[in-house]
C-alpha cells in the first residue's frame, strides 16, 4: 500500500493525523506493508520525506498553494519511478493536496485508490447539507473574509468533486456516508490506553473551572464566538465564571480575550499532554464549544468520557453522531448556546459524573477496532486481486 500523507504545520492536524497514526500501527501489527510519502516536517521515522518548505501556524494562500504544489510534484514522482511496488493508493484525509496526489498516481499507475473522509468544510456547518458554491461562500466570507472565503468555497467544492472519483470513500462521520455513492460507512474512537487511564480517574472530583474548551484555536472552530459567548455567560452570571482553552493557538487567542475585556475570566493554558488535558477536564463542570466545523467529534467523545456534559450548536455531522446521548445539548444559535450554558451553571441540569462516563464506556468504539474496519473496508475492494494479500486478523475472523 502507498499513503500519501500531506498535513499542513503539525499542530493543526488534529483528530484526523492521531487516527492515521495510531491506525497504521495497528495495520503494520496485523501484517499489512505499506510505504508512506509525506510532507516535512515528518511525524513518521520511516516515512519518505518530501522537501516541502516549512509551513507556520499561520500560514497564506500563495504559501499553501506553493506548499502544495511541491508535495503532489514529488509524490508523482516518486510513485513513477521508484522501485516501490504497490497496488493500493491510500489518502488518509480528505485534504486537496493528498487527494490530487493519490488519483494521479492511481490513474498514471492504475491502482485502486481510497480516501479517508472525515468532514468537509462548508458543507456541514448548519443543521442540512451545504452544496451550493453561493451558500458556502456566503458563510465562508464570515469567518474569513472575502478572500480567504472564496478560495475556501472554491476549494470545498473541489473537495466535493473529486471524493466521488475514489473506488472507495472510508466515512468516519455517517452523515457522508449518505452523500457519495463510492462510501462505506466508518467510526471513530479513543485509544484503548487512554480509556483506561480516564477509567481509573475520579470524575467527581472538585471543580476549578466552570467550562473547557479543548482543540484548535481558530476563527474556523468558533473560538471568537466562544469568546463572544462567555462574556454574555459572565455579565448575565451572578458571580465570575471561569473558561479554560486548551489547543494549539492559531488567532493570537489571549489579544482577542483582551479585547473581550476576559482576561480575569478566561485562561488559555496551551498545549498539554494527554495527563494533563485529562487532569483539566475532570476538574471542569461543562464541555462548550461554537466550532460549526465539525467531523466525528473527537474532543466531544473524550469530554464525555471524563464525566462533563457537552454544550454544542446543533451542526448536522455532530447531531448525526452524537443526538442519543442525553448529555449532550444542542444550541440552535449563539445566544440559545449561551443560554444553555447559563442554565447550566444555575443548576438546571443536573447530571453525574459518573453516570456520564458509564455512557460513554459503554458506546465508544477504541482505535484498534476502527483499525480493523476500515482494513476489512480495503480488502473488500481488493478482493478480486490476486497479489493482495489479506492481513492476518482479517483472514482470522473470515474463517
Amino acid at each position: 500500500m502507498l499513503v500519501v500523507f500531506y498535513h499542513p504545520y503539525i499542530e493543526r492536524g488534529g483528530g484526523a493525523l492521531g487516527r492515521f497514526l495510531y491506525i497504521k500501527e495497528a495495520w503494520e501489527r496485523m501484517g499489512l506493508r505499506m510505504r508512506v510519502i509525506e510532507s516535512s516536517p515528518a511525524v513518521i521515522t520511516a516515512a519518505i520525506r518530501a522537501p516541502t518548505p516549512k509551513t507556520t501556524r499561520i500560514s497564506h494562500i500563495p504559501f499553501e498553494i506553493l506548499r502544495g504544489s511541491v508535495y503532489i510534484v514529488f509524490s508523482i514522482l516518486y510513485a513513477l519511478f521508484s522501485s516501490s511496488d504497490f497496488d493500493i493508493v491510500l489518502c488518509p484525509n480528505n485534504d486537496l493536496v493528498s487527494m490530487i496526489s493519490a488519483l494521479l498516481i492511481s490513474k498514471a499507475k492504475k491502482k485502486k485508490s481510497i480516501v479517508v473522509l472525515h468532514h468537509v468544510d462548508l458543507v456541514s456547518y448548519s443543521e442540512n447539507v451545504v452544496t451550493s458554491i453561493i451558500d458556502m461562500y456566503d458563510y465562508a466570507r464570515r469567518v474569513y473574509g472575502s478572500i480567504a472565503g472564496l478560495a475556501k468555497s472554491l476549494t470545498t467544492k473541489l473537495n466535493m468533486i473529486l471524493i466521488p472519483t475514489f473506488d472507495a470513500c472510508i466515512c468516519v462521520s455517517r452523515v457522508f456516508a449518505e452523500l457519495f455513492t463510492n462510501s462505506y460507512n466508518s467510526t471513530n474512537g479513543i485509544d484503548a490506553k487512554l480509556l483506561k487511564r480516564i477509567a481509573s480517574c475520579d470524575c467527581n472530583e472538585e471543580k476549578t473551572y466552570d467550562a473547557s474548551y479543548v482543540g484548535r484555536l481558530s476563527s474556523e472552530k468558533g473560538v471568537a464566538e466562544l469568546l463572544k459567548i462567555w462574556g454574555m455567560v459572565n455579565s448575565q452570571m451572578k458571580r465570575a465564571t471561569s473558561l479554560v482553552l486548551i489547543g494549539p493557538d492559531q488567532m493570537n487567542v489571549n489579544e482577542y480575550i483582551a479585547l473581550c475585556g476576559l482576561r480575569d475570566f478566561v485562561e488559555y493554558k496551551g498545549i498539554l499532554t494527554e495527563d494533563k488535558k485529562i487532569e483539566t477536564l475532570m476538574k471542569t463542570r461543562v464541555f462548550v464549544t461554537a466550532s460549526r466545523s465539525e467531523g466525528w467529534g473527537l474532543t466531544i467523545a473524550e469530554a464525555l468520557l471524563c464525566g462533563l456534559p457537552v454544550v454544542c450548536f446543533n451542526i448536522m455531522t455532530l447531531r448525526a453522531e452524537w443526538q442519543e446521548c442525553p448529555y449532550v445539548i444542542f444550541a440552535n444559535d449563539t445566544h440559545d448556546l449561551a443560554r444553555k450554558v447559563i442554565n447550566f451553571l444555575s443548576g438546571k441540569y443536573d447530571f453525574d459524573g459518573g453516570k456520564i462516563r458509564e455512557w460513554a464506556l459503554e458506546r465508544l468504539k477504541t482505535l484498534e477496532y476502527v483499525a480493523q474496519r476500515d482494513l476489512e473496508v480495503i480488502c473488500s475492494i481488493m478482493e478480486d486481486s490476486a497479489e493482495f494479500q489479506l492481513p492476518r486478523l482479517v483472514e482470522r475472523r473470515r474463517e
